[in-house]
């Protein structure tokens, strides 16, 4: 009972910790300034896109289709340590395993290119079947999540309306559905699937909310049951030097750590707490008690705060709304995990696919919003001078001056 009292009271500061910096530091009022050339911008996309996605979707459906044989055979290469209950790749690759994560944003940026017609719903449709195969289920509902958001700003929404909540309906219906069994019977419509064919032999009936999805709570108690009654000591945010060691592919290091380079205690050694996620305030108790879930909430408070406003007080360009709003759903994964590995890796592979098209764009000289407003502003310049003065002096540029104006208008 006083594991439980802790944890309540450590979780009602880390949510006062974490509310207060995001007021104050993300307090801007929602905008939608997106103007013609950004909508502009947003067709001349579409030919980036397009060469893009030839690229990436064969190598994303190589990499899901893998781990479909993986699943159906139980041929897994990944094994757990025993030891520190993390699992380690023996012989695959994880930037391999993760290439099919690509497939998220790819699907979701065709519905966005093509404005949400009914057959751009198609390739998110056939995502979430072959990502359900695999078992794999929050890269389902972070697709759906920034469909829906993109479709509420489309429409200069603050709120959901019916159709972004039939949408997450969906999202949620396919997390539960694979839940059961974790994709066999998916697999099974497809491909002869020879795993855990009594998968459901044995098993105790779960009530609702009973399950794994929902232990926040039993995990932070266990986490408060050992840290640090039992390890005595804390573990110091020394799980963050992961994030160094984690790029490097364990087949070409030899002696690669397993988990984070330093760790002063293993968790395995006072349970067994198979698919324990921490929560951000739980990982804060494990860095430091009370100060730890002080400093872990109140930071992301105030970095989620901070990049909120950031992307407010832009020009909203198609890059930053799509990355920011990609980004958005992938949060709930890091509130649940509260490691800052698990934002590092999920965001990377969800962004990847727009910055490649945005270099590619670049590169092949199509023409950005940026591009086409200094187009529209040199036509102006030729043919009303008077006019052309008059914006940048709005703007506080003088003439002569070659710094880039505020509000998005490119300097000649």
């Amino acid at each position: 009972m006083e594991d439980k009292i802790t944890v309540l009271i450590a979780t009602m500061i880390g949510l006062v910790c974490f509310v207060l910096p995001a007021m104050r530091f993300g307090n801007a009022p929602p905008r939608f300034p997106q103007d013609r050339f950004n909508e502009a911008e947003r067709k001349e996309m579409i030919r980036p896109y397009l060469f893009v996605a030839a690229v990436l979707v064969p190598l994303g459906l190589i990499s899901v289709l893998a781990n479909w044989d993986t699943r159906a055979n139980d041929t897994g290469t990944m094994v757990m340590d025993a030891a520190t209950g993390h699992t380690v790749n023996t012989t695959s690759n994880g930037y391999f395993d993760n290439l099919q994560l690509m497939l998220a944003p790819l699907t979701v940026l065709c519905v966005w290119l093509y404005r949400f017609k009914w057959w751009t719903f198609l390739p998110l449709l056939a995502f979430l079947i072959l990502r359900g195969g695999t078992g794999g289920r929050w890269p389902i509902v972070m697709a759906c999540a920034t469909v829906a958001l993109l479709f509420l700003y489309e429409h200069r929404r603050k709120w959901p309306n019916l159709r972004a909540i039939a949408l997450g309906s969906v999202a949620l219906a396919f997390f539960q559905f694979i839940g059961q069994d974790r994709g066999t019977a998916i697999r099974r419509l497809f491909i002869d699937d020879y795993s855990n064919l009594d998968y459901n032999v044995g098993r105790v009936e779960l009530r609702f909310m009973e399950g794994m999805d929902f232990a926040n709570l039993e995990f932070f108690e266990y986490l408060v049951y050992a840290v640090p009654q039992r390890t005595g000591t804390y573990g110091f945010f020394l799980d963050n030097l992961q994030i160094f060691t984690q790029p490097i592919p364990r087949v070409l290091w030899e002696g690669k750590p397993i988990g984070p380079p330093i760790q002063l205690f293993s968790l395995f050694d006072y349970g067994y707490p198979i698919g324990m996620t921490y929560s951000l305030p739980g990982n804060g108790w494990v860095q430091l008690g009370f100060l730890g879930v002080m400093i872990w909430c109140g930071l992301f408070g105030w970095f989620f705060g901070w990049l909120y406003n950031r992307f407010q007080r832009s020009m909203h360009s198609n890059p930053a709304v799509l990355m920011y709003l990609l980004t958005l759903p992938l949060t709930l994964t890091f509130f649940r995990d509260g490691f800052l590995l698990t934002m590092i890796q999920t965001v990377a592979f969800f962004i990847f696919p727009v910055w490649l098209i945005v270099r590619f764009a670049k590169l092949t000289a199509v023409p950005l919003a940026d591009d086409l407003r200094l187009m529209a502003f040199r036509k102006i310049a030729r043919r009303q001078p008077d006019i052309a003065a008059k914006i940048l002096a709005r703007r506080g540029v003088r003439p002569g001056r070659t710094r880039q104006p505020r509000q998005g208008l490119p300097a000649e």
